[in-house]
């Protein structure tokens, strides 16, 4: 994933027009479509991560967590 960002910015945006825009959109049709709807309802949050981050998913949701060095913080609640 992910050489392009420097090839990009060497040429500029020369070649990106070019039907570029079919390349990373793939149709998925009938049972897998339907499994990424499926993906997609319980995963709200940025799908793609703000530039130069690495994407973790959407924290989970948590009451709020107990002081730092307290012994119950940062467990599994």
């Amino acid at each position: 994933h992910g050489g392009r960002a420097g090839r990009q910015r060497r040429e500029g945006a020369v070649r990106r027009r070019q039907g570029a825009d079919v390349h990373h959109r793939r149709l998925r049709r009938g049972q897998a479509a339907r499994q990424a709807l499926q993906r997609v309802a319980h995963r709200q949050g940025a799908a793609r991560a703000p530039h130069g981050r690495r994407h973790r998913g959407v924290a989970p949701q948590r009451v709020q967590a107990p002081p730092h060095r307290h012994p119950d913080h940062r467990r599994a609640l």
